[in-house]
């Protein structure tokens, strides 16, 4: 594995100290693949929720050594990349944890590559996994959409390394800010009498909401999907947090390259949509449509 020089050293403990201490619960994600597509191949969908205050953006990473990607942006206390998809067709989308995950033991530093690093160096989902089980790469707890044009997964990572994998080839599924895995469970939190759980048992609806989503159809189509991440349950405002972006993507069987679509509503802007092919956002074109 590179080293990695000083400046991006630094950048990185920075955003990993900035994990232990902020209060996260964010996002939702829908999964679709094989024969529960229409037209086959895979869908995948995120909704970035973050706190009040940040603004999204989309960003494209060049790189003249590693695979270039294209990807969401969050800006509240310190840029980080959230996930998107990378020249080779990968997409890697990044969940958070319930609020106060204990994050037990940190990995060695030159191993936290999680979104950057999985983007710039593998191509398929298949090698994702394979790479995480041969520990090439690891990461604090999170949760991460993996998609390419034959699978979709997610993985569950938690406290001190451990670690759960869900793929599918041929279905449906969902994931928000609980551990779904029968394996982690045991970390999702439990409500506290005399605390003010509102935000939770929002999210809770929310996830209840996409999971009833999902299991309302047996096949999806790309308008099915930009349907349910705009739902008012799931695109939502709250005191302490909001949804400020989907990001979707299709890929299709049929040889044509993947679909993106895009929909950003950040603070005091007007609402941007953009729909184009992962040639457009390698090549720049996706940011002036966005514009």
């Amino acid at each position: 594995m590179r080293k990695m020089n000083g400046i991006w050293m630094i950048c990185l403990t920075f955003i990993m100290l900035a994990a232990t201490v902020l209060p996260v619960q964010a996002c939702t994600s829908w999964m679709a693949s094989g024969d529960s597509v229409a037209g086959g191949g895979t869908l995948v969908v995120k909704n970035r929720d973050w706190m009040p205050g940040d603004i999204t953006s989309l960003k494209l990473m060049k790189s003249n050594r590693d695979l270039s990607y294209f990807v969401l942006f969050g800006n509240l206390e310190g840029s980080a990349n959230h996930g998107g998809i990378n020249e080779a067709g990968l997409v890697l989308l990044e969940l958070s944890t319930p609020p106060n995950t204990p994050r037990g033991e940190v990995p060695p530093l030159a191993k936290s590559f999680d979104a950057d690093w999985i983007l710039g160096h593998y191509r398929t989902t298949d090698e994702v996994i394979l790479a995480l089980t041969k520990n090439e790469w690891q990461t604090q707890p999170v949760f991460l959409i993996v998609a390419d044009q034959n699978k979709v997964a997610y993985i569950e990572v938690g406290t001190s390394g451990r670690v759960a994998v869900k793929e599918m080839v041929n279905g449906a599924m969902i994931h928000a800010n609980e551990y779904q895995e029968a394996s982690m469970q045991d970390l999702n939190p439990k409500l506290q009498p005399g605390v003010d759980n509102s935000l939770a048992l929002y999210e809770r609806k929310r996830l209840l909401k996409a999971r009833e989503q999902i299991e309302s159809k047996s096949i999806f189509t790309l308008a099915d999907m930009k349907r349910f991440a705009q739902d008012p349950v799931v695109w939502y405002e709250q005191r302490e947090m909001r949804t400020y972006a989907s990001f979707i993507v299709q890929h299709r069987s049929n040889g044509q390259e993947p679909l993106i679509w895009v929909r950003l509503t950040n603070p005091n802007e007007g609402v941007k949509e953009a729909q184009f092919t992962l040639s457009e956002a390698m090549s720049g074109k996706a940011l002036e449509l966005l514009h």
